[in-house]
């Protein structure tokens, strides 16, 4: 897969968040980003399926 580069800004407390993500996968900023976006798009993702199914509507996987 392709890859894309964005810029984005970050406050202190997530850049040390990053930042400790960096240290204890022992890998560079790149990598800990984008683990960390693919981590939150997969939980954004399920917590929006759990709210359809509270909600009671049509989900399709």
């Amino acid at each position: 897969m392709a890859k894309v580069q964005i810029a984005i800004r970050v406050d202190d407390e997530l850049l040390s968040k990053i930042e400790e993500v960096e240290d204890d996968m022992q890998i560079d900023r790149s990598e800990a980003i984008r683990r960390l976006l693919d981590k939150g798009s997969k939980q954004y993702r399920l917590e929006k399926a759990i709210k359809q199914l509270r909600d009671k509507k049509n989900i399709y996987f």
